[in-house]
């Protein structure tokens, strides 16, 4: 492991004697971004045929990082597209499970950060293989943040702006709080619902519910780490839907028994990309 120390703004830490950290204050803009392009040429000269996995830098940061060096270097980020990865292949065994199309789909992921809008990603590139086109294929991909449905506007960061959604195209909003997470699903047919916002118990009976008037068999995936910060629990989400719900989970969960059967509960972690 290679650590890279950008400095600190904590005065705490730059006045303890003890600190083991560089003493400078925290680079940003193009000094950060000039420090990072050193070291990645560096990495590259040094390790040659190596592979850079990059881990934990903030969430445009990340993006950014994995885009500049997309042709240069061999690289990737766990965060971003180890999470993708593995969700994408939970809900392709949904697929299989529920003998139907990724592109007949709905998406809501709710948690817009590294891991959210990687699983957009992801989502995406498994419905252009299906045929949609890239306009088509986000169509079908809706994303939430703390604020609600991403909307597309100035003030949005750059990596959330791909998905984010025009207004007018919302025939279901007619106030604010239509862009909620309960209304989100019910006015949006959302089909399979992506949770790494790490709000424990944000899906609720009645959100749960209200995805089986959009499909027979739902597929909820609580991603969110540790089991304590669930957004649901599976033996929960089968009770709601009385065993049709299809559950993958970021955290490991024993299994279920639901009206005399056992469930298994798949666990959608990235470390079994990684």
């Amino acid at each position: 492991p290679i650590s890279l120390d950008v400095g600190t703004d904590n005065k705490e830490l730059l006045d303890d004697p003890n600190y083991l950290g560089w003493r400078h204050p925290r680079l940003r803009g193009d000094d950060y971004i000039g420090f990072v392009q050193r070291f990645a040429k560096a990495f590259r000269s040094v390790f040659p045929h190596a592979l850079c996995q990059w881990e934990d830098f903030s969430k445009q940061n990340a993006f950014a990082i994995r885009d500049a060096y997309l042709h240069d270097l061999i690289s990737f980020n766990d965060d971003i597209q180890g999470t993708g990865a593995v969700a994408l292949a939970g809900i392709l065994t949904a697929m299989k499970i529920k003998k139907e199309r990724l592109r007949d789909q709905v998406f809501l992921i709710h948690g817009a950060g590294a891991g959210g809008i990687g699983i957009a990603e992801q989502i995406e590139a498994g419905l252009r293989e299906e045929g949609l086109t890239v306009e088509e294929a986000r169509s079908r991909i809706l994303t939430l943040d703390s604020r609600g449905l991403i909307i597309d506007g100035p003030d949005l960061l750059p990596y959330k702006r791909k998905f984010a959604k025009d207004r007018a195209w919302l025939t279901w909003l007619k106030e604010e709080r239509d862009l909620q997470l309960d209304r989100v699903v019910a006015g949006g047919g959302v089909t399979v619902l992506i949770g790494t916002s790490g709000q424990a118990g944000c899906f609720t009976r009645e959100i749960v519910q209200s995805m089986l008037k959009h499909t027979d068999r739902p597929v909820i995936m609580p991603l969110s780490n540790p089991t304590a910060m669930a957004e649901a629990v599976p033996a929960d989400i089968f009770r709601w839907t009385e065993g049709r719900g299809l559950v993958g989970t970021g955290s490991p969960f024993p299994p279920v028994m639901h009206n005399g059967r056992t469930y298994r509960v798949g666990q959608c972690n990235n470390v079994f990309i990684f």
